[in-house]
């Protein structure tokens, strides 16, 4: 049995999944359906990334047309991001990083709620029951939209730097070659290309968007509610 899409139709719905639209807007996916665009040459792309990014094995459609229970890997996945998350490691589990951690990981949380709905990896229960837990980890921990953006923003930074040393390693143990700066972040822009990783400048362009737009989720209904 297949999920069938939803309206986001009430206050605090909108303001629980106000907590995905930096990847959705990146997506240009809208926010008046827990879907976004039901574009079925979307779906395609949604599997590769939780694929690729998340190590959730596609479904075959088959198994996606007769299921009638949650898709394990994908819960698996989403109870990570429940209960530990970037924010529990004992690189960023500390104060000057927690809340950044926290943003981070409930803005992929939330994000990964959606669109596993979406193929219908998970069912509405469930999904909704993630969505109130995502909310319930970072409502008392931002001031408004804002500093939840800049959270994500931040720690975006600090994940990218921590790439780019693996990177670094990587290019020097099989080369002789000494690259410059810019030689190695093209070469990091190049390997989030072919990965899907998303590019902090095209993140900080939607983050921006949400806060200024008066059009957009964040801002047609309160952090605190």
């Amino acid at each position: 049995m297949r999920n069938r899409d939803f309206n986001i139709d009430t206050q605090i719905l909108k303001r629980k999944v106000g907590l995905s639209a930096i990847y959705f807007a990146l997506n240009k996916q809208h926010n008046r359906t827990f879907f976004g665009e039901d574009d079925n040459d979307f779906k395609p792309a949604v599997r590769e990334c939780l694929h690729n990014l998340w190590d959730v094995p596609e479904q075959s459609s088959f198994k996606r047309f007769m299921a009638s229970k949650n898709y394990k890997p994908m819960v698996e996945t989403l109870n990570w991001l429940k209960h530990t998350g970037h924010r529990s490691s004992e690189l960023y589990n500390d104060n000057r990083y927690y809340r950044s951690a926290l943003a981070w990981d409930v803005a992929r949380y939330s994000d990964n709620i959606r669109h596993a709905y979406y193929l219908n990896y998970i069912n509405k229960k469930t999904a909704l029951e993630h969505l109130d837990c995502a909310y319930d980890m970072s409502k008392d921990q931002f001031e408004s939209w804002e500093d939840y953006g800049r959270n994500f923003l931040f720690f975006k930074s600090i994940w990218d730097n921590d790439k780019l040393i693996d990177i670094v390693n990587r290019t020097y143990s099989s080369s002789e070659k000494q690259y410059s700066a810019d030689e190695l972040k093209e070469i990091q822009i190049n390997v989030y290309k072919q990965k899907g990783i998303s590019l902090s400048s095209e993140l900080t362009e939607v983050v921006n968007s949400l806060i200024s737009d008066r059009d957009s989720i964040w801002n047609s209904v309160p952090w605190n509610i």
